[in-house]
């Protein structure tokens, strides 16, 4: 990417890829959507290879701007600039779109850390924003997964411990944008997760 190479890297980033997105979103957001809107009407269930950490931003906010009812999320921490941050005005829209509709947003995070934003979102949305804390003891780490309205899943690979200075291509995941099965069987395994996290308390 130019960003990269102006650094004098052959390679992105985390720190890059957030900046495309930041920089160029507004401009780079209506190709993506063109092709997700194309999959959707045609009714495919196929899934998108995502690529880096460039194409998770892009997906996710997609995601987080079509969602009407629900959304759930097993993520790492919600850290200041985190992937979460950064994608904050989508993710502010979709919680207040959805509480007017009386859904809910449940997050399961893997880390002590909530950006100041979202904690203030949540404070705002006590009856639609509720986020769970959770650490892994055994079985090694959890992969990362979002649904949306039961529909649109982003299915995350495992990956290790990630910094800005983490080479993008370290994120990967299939996207489903109209996938219900695919849901279903997510939605049952991040609701086996809530439940036991809430039995714990």
């Amino acid at each position: 990417m130019k960003i990269a190479e102006k650094r004098g890297m052959s390679k992105m980033e985390i720190m890059d890829a957030k900046q495309v997105f930041q920089e160029w979103g507004d401009s780079l957001t209506p190709g993506y959507e063109t092709i997700i809107d194309l999959n959707i009407v045609r009714r495919s269930q196929k899934g998108f290879n995502n690529d880096n950490y460039c194409h998770a931003l892009f997906f996710t906010d997609y995601m987080f701007r079509k969602a009407q009812h629900s959304i759930c999320m097993l993520t790492g921490g919600i850290s200041n600039n985190g992937f979460l941050d950064i994608l904050f005005n989508s993710f502010s829209e979709a919680v207040k779109r959805i509480a007017e509709k009386g859904g809910e947003v449940k997050l399961i995070t893997l880390g002590p850390s909530i950006c100041d934003r979202v904690d203030k979102l949540r404070e705002q949305f006590k009856n639609t924003l509720f986020i769970e804390p959770a650490l892994t003891t055994s079985g090694g780490p959890l992969p990362h997964f979002i649904i949306c309205d039961d529909k649109m899943v982003r299915d995350e690979q495992i990956h290790g411990e990630l910094s800005d200075k983490t080479d993008a291509n370290e994120v990967k995941a299939m996207v489903y944008f109209n996938n219900q099965a695919k849901a279903t069987v997510k939605r049952e395994k991040f609701e086996g997760y809530w439940k036991a996290l809430r039995e714990a308390k």
